[in-house]
C-alpha cells in the first residue's frame, strides 16, 4: 500500500549511482533523514525537498528512504504526486464518493513519511492549492516528515506552493537538496 512505483521497488541509498562530491552529499543527507526514525522521541518532523534535472534519481532516493522505513523501523510510508491528492480529493466530493475529504487528508497526514512527486505540476487552483496545504500542514502539525520532489528551481517552487507552505518546508533544519547533475537515463 506504499504506493512506491514498481521501477523504485528495489532501490536502496547503496545502489544509487555516486559519481560526484554533489551526489554523496545527498546521499550522506539522506541517511541522517533517516537515523532520526531511530531515535526514541521519532522522527523531528523536518521535511526534505528534492529540487533539479530530471532522470538524476530524485525518485530513486525518496523510494529508499520510504522502503527502509518500512523494513528497517517499522514505519509507514505513502508515495504519491500533487495529482494523486488533488484527484482523491475532488473525488471525494462526488455523492457515491468511497471516502470523504477529511478522511484524506487524514489518511495522508498519518503515514510515517511521505513522498510528493511532481510537486509544480498542478494547475494552481485554489481547490489544488488547499488541498495540498491541508495535507502538508496536517503532517506538519503532527511533526511527520515529508519529502517533496520537483524539477523546479527553489524561486519556482516558493511561487508554486505559496508563502505558508514552502515556509513550513524549512522549519526544523528542513532539507532542501538540489540534484544538478546530468540524467542517468541517458
Amino acid at each position: 500500500n506504499s504506493g512506491i512505483p514498481k521501477r523504485f521497488l528495489g532501490k536502496t541509498l547503496k545502489n544509487y549511482q555516486v559519481s560526484c562530491k554533489e551526489q554523496q552529499d545527498v546521499i550522506n543527507d539522506a541517511k541522517a533523514f533517516l537515523i532520526e526514525f531511530s531515535s526514541p522521541q521519532g522522527h523531528s518532523g523536518r521535511c526534505m525537498t528534492m529540487l533539479g534535472n530530471t532522470g538524476t534519481g530524485k525518485s530513486h532516493i525518496a523510494s529508499a528512504i520510504a522502503l527502509c522505513v518500512i523494513k528497517h523501523y517499522g514505519g509507514t510510508a505513502r508515495f504519491t504526486s500533487v495529482s494523486e491528492i488533488n484527484r482523491l480529493v475532488r473525488e471525494s466530493k462526488s455523492y457515491n464518493a468511497e471516502y470523504t475529504e477529511t478522511e484524506i487528508i487524514t489518511a495522508f497526514g498519518n503515514y510515517d513519511v511521505l513522498i510528493i512527486d511532481e510537486v509544480g505540476v498542478q494547475s494552481g487552483t485554489d481547490a489544488e492549492s488547499r488541498a495540498l496545504f491541508d495535507v502538508v500542514n496536517t503532517r506538519y502539525q503532527n511533526m511527520k516528515p515529508t519529502i517533496f520532489i520537483s524539477n523546479l528551481n527553489i524561486n519556482q517552487l516558493k511561487e508554486a506552493l505559496g508563502e505558508r507552505l514552502f515556509d513550513r518546508l524549512k522549519e526544523g533544519g528542513g532539507l532542501i537538496l538540489g540534484f544538478n547533475w546530468g540524467s542517468y537515463r541517458g
